[in-house]
């Protein structure tokens, strides 16, 4: 694997980018810490990274742009998803994590 600016590769890095320079999608990617964070807290069980990898996949994923690409079958659709399956939703979680404070 290669290291792309601290980051394990480039498209991890884009992603986590993208969601923390963008007003809206950063104030949606807070929220979503915040409540994987206070779920693990109130149930007692799961881990807040594992837990917020999960939302933030899926709130990704939901973007119609994502949603237009992945629903067809061209040179395109298949150079996205060999990206997207390089990105390293772990590690956004756990570096959100570690900068939105308790």
């Amino acid at each position: 694997m290669s290291d792309y600016n601290g980051w394990s590769n480039y498209e991890t890095w884009c992603v986590s980018l993208w969601l923390l320079n963008d007003e809206g999608l950063y104030n949606a990617t807070r929220e979503l810490t915040e409540t994987a964070r206070a779920d693990v807290e109130a149930y007692g069980e799961g881990e807040p990274a594992w837990e917020l990898r999960r939302s933030l996949k899926a709130f990704c994923e939901s973007f119609p742009e994502v949603e237009a690409v992945q629903s067809q079958a061209s040179f395109v659709a298949d150079l996205f998803g060999s990206a997207w399956g390089e990105v390293d939703w772990q590690e956004i979680a756990e570096n959100l994590l570690s900068e939105v404070n308790a």
